[in-house]
């Protein structure tokens, strides 16, 4: 079960940048439906995966999506009804729901939209509720959870990726490879661009992939960063 296969269009990027086999743990941050946590479970047949994703009802549909699959995969997989931030905290978070012309819950957020930016650039309209999620920093999860070295990050936060990452420090000194979408222009209050998320992860050893800029539309896009 794999409706948007992403990964296996990204991935071609890294053939000469790392080993595959040497990959073993892979988190999914912001997993929405757990499509690409099932696909990259397809593409390492020995790799665990573990996501995440805070909307309850779409954290169901990853559970259900996960059970649909064959043990061999669905067994090396793991999800979280957790937020990741940049600390382990009760949080408010803002679902997308289904009262607006598009129930578009893939841009539900740690951050409320720009007033009118709710989609209305994709002539959309997307309205969020309020709800309270528990939110967990990284290096907090691995810890409480005796999760050892962190090989690959996929991560769709929409807009709080610097959150994330700044909850990662210990984390991210054994990641290789963040695959991530970034933010070229808000359309989130408060929401981290794509030049604090570039001078961050340097501090932190990486460097962005020359070539794997994409630009998805006017306010965001997909990258990978590799550990130099």
């Amino acid at each position: 079960m794999v409706d948007h296969p992403e990964a296996c269009r990204r991935f071609p990027m890294l053939y000469d940048v790392i080993d595959f086999d040497s990959i073993k743990t892979i988190l999914d941050i912001g997993a929405r439906f757990c499509e690409q946590t099932i696909e990259m479970s397809y593409m390492f047949p020995d790799v665990q995966l573990y996501a995440f994703e805070p909307v309850p009802g779409s954290y169901q549909i990853c559970v259900n999506n996960i059970n649909s699959v064959d043990p061999v995969f669905r067994d090396r997989i793991k999800v979280f009804e957790l937020a990741v931030s940049n600390k382990t905290e009760r949080i408010s978070f803002y679902e997308v729901d289904d009262t607006g012309s598009e129930h578009n819950v893939g841009a539900s957020s740690k951050y409320q939209f720009v007033e009118g930016l709710n989609g209305t650039f994709f002539n959309k309209t997307w309205n969020q509720r309020r709800i309270e999620v528990q939110a967990v920093s990284l290096d907090d999860w691995r810890r409480d959870n005796n999760i050892g070295p962190v090989d690959l990050l996929w991560v769709d936060a929409q807009g709080s990726e610097l959150d994330v990452y700044r909850g990662a420090e210990q984390t991210l000194k054994d990641v290789r490879v963040i695959i991530t979408e970034v933010g070229i222009g808000s359309y989130y209050q408060g929401q981290s661009l794509k030049p604090e998320i570039d001078a961050y992860l340097i501090s932190q050893g990486f460097k962005e992939l020359e070539g794997a800029w994409e630009q998805s539309f006017q306010y965001e896009g997909n990258t990978i960063y590799v550990k130099e």
